[in-house]
């Protein structure tokens, strides 16, 4: 089963695809973490950004996917982020008419910890009660620790590189671990 996750943001765009069989551990195919332009840009513009950095990276046509998750934006926040999103939705809808992928959803960001704390991964034992009670700035750090602490225990070589090369690295973490979480 494939799954691609988007975390959203005009600034730190990250995607990520995600395999596993029931045979192996969740491994990351491929990801990225980009700007897609300055806050004070227009939508049109960062539309445009993203559209450009979908068709430039092949892993984000999504063909094959079984599922392509959206980080839900709340739209009196972020504006732009939540125009993104549902620019970002409207493309794959277009991919899931045609058949090209099996779902897509919009991903509650708050429901990835809960999940991981129900799921029990021995390389998560460390964290069991941050995932519980974790709030605030803390969370992001918590994301981090948590996708690095998978990468490591599944051997996930692209990740890892990835994060290395990654200058916010809990855009990127989030990515993984909305697909990671839908897969388990």
């Amino acid at each position: 089963m494939r799954v691609l996750a988007f975390d959203i943001g005009c600034l730190n765009f990250a995607a990520c695809l995600v395999e596993v069989s029931p045979s192996t551990n969740p491994q990351v195919i491929a990801c990225c973490n980009v700007v897609l332009g300055a806050s004070k840009e227009c939508v049109a513009s960062l539309i445009a950004a993203m559209h450009t950095q979908i068709c430039n990276n092949p892993f984000m046509t999504a063909a094959g996917c079984d599922a392509v998750l959206i980080e839900q934006q709340c739209g009196h926040a972020s504006p732009k982020n939540f125009a993104l999103s549902a620019a970002l939705y409207m493309f794959y809808q277009q991919r899931l008419d045609a058949g090209a992928i099996g779902s897509l959803q919009f991903v509650n960001p708050r429901v990835k910890f809960s999940r991981l704390a129900k799921m029990n991964l021995p390389a998560l034992a460390n964290y069991k009660d941050q995932l519980v009670q974790c709030r605030g700035k803390e969370l992001k750090q918590l994301s981090v620790n948590c996708a690095i602490e998978l990468a490591r225990a599944w051997n996930c070589s692209v990740f890892q590189d990835a994060m290395m090369r990654a200058k916010k690295q809990d855009d990127l973490s989030d990515a993984m671990l909305y697909a990671v979480t839908h897969l388990i």
